[in-house]
């Protein structure tokens, strides 16, 4: 997101109007050329900043990825089991405190939010099949009880799984 307020990216976005101005001006002399100079701005100021943004935040950035990816790979392979907040963390090796930011970071949820919705998503096609009762159904995805998982189920979808699998028919 580029922000007028900040002069390098107000730069950028008036660049790329001037770019946009260009563009349909068919009758311009040398418009590739007018398009590639104002192109090479562009990217000269973008390498400029956001090698500076890189060279300050590197191992921090990458290391938090680096976790958020371990923890979200740990709750796709293992989201059938009963998984606590201390499980996601341990699987990243980090404290739960730190599990807790990583996800409000990049994922703005928390990591119990998250791993309700990622069990609901993952129940869909089994409601879709119609081979599986809805409480094996809650049983297969990790919800502790059929009621629980109806309650996520409506919380997340406005409607009962029963009346989306209905809806499905």
């Amino acid at each position: 997101i580029l922000r007028p307020s900040c002069p390098w990216q107000k730069r950028l976005l008036d660049l790329l109007w001037e770019c946009c101005a260009l563009y349909p001006q068919t009758t311009l002399y040398a418009r590739e050329y007018h398009l590639a100079a104002k192109s090479t701005q562009i990217w000269q100021i973008l390498l400029e900043h956001l090698a500076v943004q890189a060279s300050v935040y590197p191992r921090t950035l990458s290391s938090r990825q680096h976790r958020i990816q371990s923890m979200l790979s740990f709750i796709h392979t293992h989201y059938m089991q009963d998984l606590s907040l201390a499980d996601i963390a341990a699987s990243a090796n980090i404290s739960q405190s730190e599990c807790c930011r990583c996800f409000r970071e990049f994922l703005h949820i928390s990591p119990r939010q998250y791993l309700i919705r990622y069990r609901l998503k993952q129940s869909l096609p089994l409601l879709g099949s119609q081979l599986y009762s809805i409480a094996l159904i809650s049983e297969q995805c990790g919800f502790y009880s059929p009621s629980h998982y109806i309650a996520q189920f409506k919380k997340q979808f406005g409607l009962p799984p029963g009346a989306y699998r209905a809806h499905l028919k």
